[in-house]
């Protein structure tokens, strides 16, 4: 999703009552449109700021409609890493009320995600920098621990050649997947690791590969140490979704762990990184993916 901030058009005051009257999709944007504040848009539903706890997410056609059935229903589960839902229309899913997220506590919002702020603040919340939250959460929780113990030390393998193969002149040029893929198949492990870590452990390569592009060297000792050790359970964020079972068949993971998709709430006085947009599921995306 676009992340803008636009001011209201008009001082008229908003009034949820008279929003819920129009039952045409366009007088119910121009009416937002007029009364509040804009802050994002995607291809099927726009973001408004309705005051500093919640937010209104406005779907303008059917791909909006199914991402806002998601979330009301995925929302129903009360998972304390997603982002709060409130109120929906629960016959079409034209709108939906949830958690205005936040990239501090203070009046600076979300909406400008690749700011240091934002990054800092994670840091700040989680004690490690973003990098090292997503790769924990594609590792331990898409991967999964037990598969994790499983494939350990292949992974590691993959990982090294990964960074290995990163800095020759042939793939500086390449695309960070293309280039873990790549590194997969050149390494020297049995075949079934092989395709579980294509299968399961994929966002776990690709963050490595996209790492391994910057001046700072990876330090894959580290990172893994953090799973062997059980660090990784002091990381609410991570952790409350490990205990999960079976998470990958509720939620679609794969896009969850990264700047766009996460923010940062204040509940009871206390700051939490949470999932902030969760309005695809395994099952859309098995669906989009038959269209395609």
């Amino acid at each position: 999703m676009k992340q803008y901030s636009f001011l209201k058009e008009s001082k008229e005051t908003f009034s949820l009552d008279k929003f819920k009257s129009f039952t045409n999709i366009h007088d119910r944007i121009k009416y937002c449109n007029q009364t509040l504040e804009i802050l994002g848009y995607g291809v099927g539903k726009r973001v408004y700021k309705l005051d500093d706890k919640r937010v209104l997410k406005v779907a303008y056609n059917k791909g909006g409609y199914g991402q806002n059935e998601c979330e009301a229903k995925i929302s129903k589960y009360k998972f304390p890493f997603l982002c709060y839902t409130y109120e929906y229309d629960d016959k079409k899913y034209t709108w939906l009320i949830s958690e205005l997220c936040y990239i501090t506590t203070g009046n600076v919002r979300l909406f400008d995600s690749k700011t240091v702020a934002y990054k800092n603040s994670i840091i700040r919340v989680t004690g490690y920098p973003p990098e090292t939250i997503w790769f924990l959460g594609f590792t331990c929780v898409v991967g999964g621990i037990d598969l994790y113990k499983k494939i350990r030390n292949d992974l590691m393998k993959v990982c090294k050649k990964i960074i290995e193969i990163r800095k020759t002149p042939k793939y500086l040029s390449k695309k960070n997947l293309d280039v873990a893929m790549e590194a997969c198949k050149l390494t020297d492990i049995p075949e079934a690791s092989k395709k579980i870590i294509r299968d399961r452990f994929y966002g776990t390569i690709y963050n490595i590969s996209k790492q391994a592009q910057k001046d700072d060297p990876v330090n894959l000792e580290k990172l893994f140490g953090l799973i062997d050790n059980g660090t990784y359970k002091k990381i609410y964020f991570i952790n409350e979704m490990v205990k999960i079972k079976n998470l990958n068949s509720v939620l679609f993971l794969d896009d969850c762990f990264n700047y766009s998709n996460t923010g940062i709430v204040n509940r009871n006085g206390k700051d939490y990184l949470v999932i902030l947009d969760y309005g695809w599921s395994r099952e859309m995306d098995k669906n989009w993916r038959k269209k395609k």
